[in-house]
């Protein structure tokens, strides 16, 4: 997994998308560069079913079209990639996207 992290446990622990290693060229509409990491909010995680749900929000980014993406992951036998992703965006407008991951051409281990 690329551009996410999951420290699973302990008494800190924490979910986020790290930026870091994202393409150069990816910014918003008003070529605003996204930050490092946005921490996931509203988290859960369910074991047995091996799912993880949480939404990144995006509000005080100025130049931000997104206001949040809900994620669902569900996570591979060996908890170590993902299996597939559903991904709902809220945009500032209200207009809701839904994707689900893998897709043709996309490969769920790339996260």
């Amino acid at each position: 997994m690329k551009y996410l992290h999951f420290e699973i446990g302990g008494v800190n622990f924490s979910h986020y998308i790290n930026y870091e290693k994202h393409p150069a060229n990816w910014t918003s509409n008003y070529n605003v560069v996204f930050p490092l990491t946005k921490y996931f909010n509203n988290v859960t995680f369910d074991l047995r079913l091996k799912t993880f749900n949480g939404t990144v929000n995006f509000p005080a980014e100025k130049g931000m079209f997104i206001e949040s993406m809900e994620y669902l992951f569900t996570f591979n036998d060996d908890m170590k990639t993902v299996k597939t992703c559903n991904v709902k965006t809220l945009r500032t407008s209200g207009a809701v996207f839904l994707e689900k991951f893998p897709r043709e051409g996309h490969n769920a281990d790339d996260f």
